[in-house]
């Protein structure tokens, strides 16, 4: 594995850490949101609600987002369902930068897949 640093740059020696940090704003803010609420209920059975928690809000930029909901509970197959649709959506690029992603024989295939039609992986 090829280590860099946070500006994407090679890192300069192989101790060096590479962490990428966003920001996200607009709706998709409301879903990560709901999705703290659900899990922080069924953690602590405290429900959290009202403006305070979820203020409205505004469109921001023009990136699309999807926020896939899980926990150690549930939601697994949500989220690799969502994965492996991702991957086989990919028109012109692929780029998957976590360090727990390890891909099991479906997801392979449609990497594989992928690159046969030419995406950037």
């Amino acid at each position: 594995m090829r280590r860099q640093n946070v500006s994407g740059a090679p890192a300069v020696t192989p101790e060096h850490w590479r962490d990428t940090i966003l920001r996200i704003e607009g709706p998709a803010v409301e879903w990560l949101r709901a999705a703290f609420v659900e899990n922080w209920l069924a953690t602590t059975t405290q429900a959290l609600g009202g403006a305070a928690y979820f203020p409205r809000a505004q469109p921001r930029g023009s990136v699309a987002a999807q926020v896939v909901r899980s926990s150690p509970t549930g939601g697994s197959f949500a989220m690799y369902g969502t994965l492996l649709l991702a991957l086989s959506s990919a028109r012109r690029s692929l780029r998957i930068r976590n360090p727990y992603f390890l891909l099991d024989g479906p997801m392979r295939d449609v990497v594989i897949d992928r690159v046969r039609r030419g995406v950037t992986v």
